[in-house]
């Protein structure tokens, strides 16, 4: 899943609700992303800024250009990401032997920023059985070990061919059609709207999409694109982020 992927959202479906234990279970590996994050500042003064521009548009007068993904602070978890990782916690604490819910000892690894720290513990809340013996500590050489990995840097990160292939779509022909049918589609002849600027508002939708219910409206930000449209962005963002 993406970064802003709601858990919700998934699309993956239990095998099996509760598994049986043929024997006893006596490790478990798991690795969490964090729960769903606000925006950082300089996304949100940029949509600020363009919502204004927007509103005053006849064409886009029933859009709801909403910020509900705003945060206490840029990429904070959010309410919606404390309650997708306390009921991540009671599912995994249903799945699992009692031996697994009784903390002794227990230590939680987590990366330095504040969204990770609060994730692990809205997930350790749920999951154990007295939470607050539960220790934390930071590893990002642990966690985050690519990010001092030679081989990773320079064959992933910054292998030409794979920049050269996002850089391609992204000139491309899908993204150009994208591109005219979001300005024909919503009058936006005169704003001079680039493919840099359909980026945005694509990572802004997926923000207010990560914090959507089943019954709230759907967010202007969202209304500016087919469905069709969103298939093509994502496969630019998975080109891009890797």
């Amino acid at each position: 899943m993406g970064t802003k992927t709601a858990y919700a959202n998934n699309g993956l479906v239990a095998f099996r609700d509760l598994p049986k234990y043929p024997d006893r279970l006596v490790h478990v590996n798991a690795l969490f992303r964090h729960g769903t994050r606000s925006p950082g500042d300089k996304l949100l003064e940029m949509m600020e800024k363009l919502a204004e521009t927007l509103k005053l548009r006849k064409e886009l007068s029933d859009f709801n250009f909403t910020f509900n993904c705003r945060g206490s602070g840029p990429m904070e978890l959010l309410p919606a990401g404390v309650q997708e990782l306390e009921k991540l916690g009671l599912r995994l604490r249903r799945r699992l032997p009692r031996d697994f819910r009784l903390p002794l000892n227990a230590k939680v690894y987590v990366s330095p920023t504040n969204r990770t720290k609060d994730s692990a513990k809205a997930f350790v809340s749920k999951f154990f059985q007295s939470p607050w013996s539960v220790s934390y500590e930071e590893d990002s050489d642990r966690l985050r070990f690519f990010d001092g990995c030679d081989r990773y840097a320079k064959t992933i990160r910054k292998n030409k061919k794979l920049l050269g292939e996002w850089s391609a779509f992204k000139e491309g022909p899908e993204m150009k059609k994208v591109l005219a049918d979001i300005v024909a589609d919503n009058g936006l002849h005169d704003l001079n709207i680039t493919l840099d600027d359909i980026e945005e508002l694509y990572t802004m939708a997926t923000h207010e999409a990560s914090v959507m219910q089943a019954d709230d409206a759907v967010s202007g930000w969202l209304k500016l694109f087919r469905p069709e449209h969103l298939y093509v962005l994502e496969y630019l963002h998975d080109l891009k982020v890797r």
